[in-house]
């Protein structure tokens, strides 16, 4: 074979892979040595081109994130709902087994004691009254015991649309009767309809003794339209405007602001779940829903979630509300018996 011959497969050999050889060749045409080496020419992206790709890049994203985050607020506001369903089931098993709905409680300065029954027996509001048939007891007793129990988390009452945490300190100025105050607790993102009235947030009766209970005003009682107030048992036959167009719990309206201090606190989320009557669990109609944000609306309901706020009704069902529903179509809806209703 001469050394063309050579060349040339090697040359053939090495093109196919974009490379070069140099061979040398001797005085009697055999080769003594080839060298190879990678060609120099090598393909390069010039700024214009990264520039462009990543514009290509940055509007992909900014048309994908919205979607992205609206499917999740989407997952969001079906487990907020599915959370009120099944505080709805826990609510008619109770008013199954008792023939009245839960008690309102007796006030802010009172927490749910289980050894003290059920409706208007019972201290605590009607969270700690439904928790037992949500599968999650509390444990009764001994004050330090029911101090306890203010700090254990409620999955099911706490919306995962809400970037405000469910656990914080624990700000009420005034001290508890049946236990000590905790240093932090549990707050619920849902609160029972009061009725379509403005109720003030009160302390309760002195003691439980049975002359004290006997002798309290329950003033309440004879104003509240809704479903739950302070001292309530109220019974089903006594929604006359109608099981599916009455309000039973919603989520309420939650300041953004982190507060720390009693002083700079949202009076509707600064004790606990397990409270007595208070604004912290129970809302009235007498104001609009507001979204969630940096505004402080003690009484109002109201959510986190972009598109409205849900609703559980006293048949059960949860719906989406507006926040710009009209006022009069909420306050009907927050009444049990003022027979409109029917009329809107």
């Amino acid at each position: 074979m001469n050394s063309l011959t050579l060349q040339s497969k090697v040359e053939y050999g090495f093109s196919r892979c974009n490379r070069s050889a140099e061979i040398l060749v001797g005085n009697s045409g055999k080769p003594l040595s080839f060298t190879c080496w990678r060609s120099q020419r090598r393909s390069a992206v010039t700024l214009v081109e990264l520039l462009a790709v990543v514009g290509i890049i940055t509007i992909l994203i900014g048309l994908i994130l919205p979607a992205v985050q609206a499917a999740r607020e989407s997952a969001r506001a079906v487990y907020c709902a599915n959370n009120l369903r099944q505080i709805g089931i826990a609510i008619l098993n109770a008013e199954s087994g008792h023939k009245t709905l839960p008690g309102g409680g007796w006030g802010f300065t009172w927490v749910g004691d289980p050894n003290r029954g059920y409706g208007h027996r019972q201290p605590g509001g009607w969270v700690s009254q439904v928790l037992p048939y949500m599968e999650r007891d509390l444990v009764g007793g001994e004050p330090s015991k029911l101090r306890s129990n203010l700090k254990v988390f409620h999955a099911q009452f706490a919306c995962p649309s809400s970037p405000v945490s469910q656990l914080g300190p624990y700000l009420g100025t005034v001290p508890l009767r049946n236990c000590p105050v905790p240093q932090l607790s549990f707050k619920a993102d849902y609160a029972a309809c009061g009725g379509a009235r403005t109720l003030r947030s009160l302390p309760g009766p002195e003691s439980d003794s049975g002359p004290v209970l006997n002798q309290y005003v329950w003033s309440h009682r004879d104003f509240a339209n809704g479903l739950f107030f302070q001292g309530s048992a109220i019974r089903i036959a006594q929604i006359t405007d109608g099981l599916s167009t009455t309000y039973m719990v919603g989520e309420k309206c939650v300041s953004t602001e982190l507060a720390v201090h009693a002083d700079d606190r949202d009076f509707g989320n600064d004790q606990a779940a397990l409270i007595g009557d208070d604004h912290d669990v129970r809302r009235v109609a007498s104001v609009r829903p507001y979204r969630s944000s940096h505004h402080r609306s003690p009484e109002s309901f109201g959510s986190f979630h972009s598109g409205g706020w849900f609703a559980l009704y006293a048949d059960g069902s949860v719906s989406e509300m507006s926040f710009e529903i009209d006022l009069k179509i909420h306050q009907s809806r927050a009444g049990r018996d003022d027979g409109h209703a029917s009329q809107l």
